[in-house]
């Protein structure tokens, strides 16, 4: 891409020991404030659930008291821990995708023919049973993922 943010896009590179983002601090037309890194987790749950589980790793550049001399130069944030770290979860289940993905061709003016109840009220599916899986992935991820509010501290 040609925009200052494609160009910033393209100089993106990968620590290939850590995982992490080497970046330019400051590329030509366009100086980033925040940087996320997202890592993504997919798991296959009962019954055909699928959970994501996401960690954003967010660098604020403005708190990292780069020098101006090296900013043109790219950092590795291996180096820099980040300011902050979220979780975010969600839950499907495998059909529905299935079935959103049924309403690709639809043409201008023209709606889908799913309505909520055929997620919602069916005789496998159901607000409570979305309830009741929400409720033991909230209780699973309770005890294994650090709370927001306690991160940060």
């Amino acid at each position: 891409m040609d925009s200052p943010h494609g160009k910033f896009v393209d100089s993106l590179r990968l620590n290939g020991t850590t995982g992490r983002m080497n970046l330019l601090a400051k590329s030509p037309d366009y100086t980033p404030m925040l940087v996320t890194q997202k890592t993504k987790w997919l798991y296959e749950y009962e019954e055909k659930w699928i959970i994501e589980i996401i960690r954003d790793e967010i660098w604020d550049l403005e708190l990292m008291d780069i020098p101006e001399k090296r900013q043109e130069f790219h950092i590795d944030l291996s180096d820099q821990e980040p300011h902050r770290v979220l979780y975010k979860v969600s839950a499907r289940r495998e059909e529905w995708t299935d079935r959103f993905a049924d309403n690709l061709g639809l043409e201008i003016g023209q709606a889908p023919y799913w309505t909520p109840r055929d997620f919602l009220a069916t005789e496998t599916e159901s607000a409570q049973k979305i309830m009741n899986m929400a409720q033991k992935i909230s209780s699973i991820l309770s005890s294994e993922v650090p709370q927001y509010w306690n991160t940060l501290m």
